[in-house]
């Protein structure tokens, strides 16, 4: 029951500096803009027919559940060797608690 899907983001530099931050909202996505830009989207609660947006403050209820989450480069991506991005599972009676974890890393062409 009111189970959430978080995002753990682990920017991997060319310098060898690596750092990581969880994403759960909106706010979560300014951090380190300026290398990479987050996005995140409910696909349950989506209206069929209507325009369909990223998420934003505004939008977090009760029910939001952060499905899918799209990444852009921002303006500093040129020192970014690699990121590596898990998905975890948790309740929000029990936020600090994992029910699962799915890393995968994401390369640049």
């Amino acid at each position: 029951k009111n189970v959430k899907i978080g995002y753990t983001v682990e920017l991997i530099f060319k310098t060898g500096e690596t750092r990581s931050f969880d994403v759960r909202s909106p706010e979560n996505t300014e951090e380190n803009r300026e290398y990479v830009e987050i996005y995140l989207y409910d696909d349950v609660h989506q209206v069929p027919g209507e325009w369909y947006s990223h998420l934003e403050a505004s939008d977090i209820t009760e029910e939001t559940i952060a499905t899918s989450i799209k990444f852009t480069a921002g303006s500093k991506i040129e020192e970014i060797e690699k990121i590596h991005l898990s998905a975890y599972l948790y309740t929000a009676d029990l936020p600090e608690q994992t029910l699962a974890e799915y890393g995968i890393d994401l390369l640049r062409a």
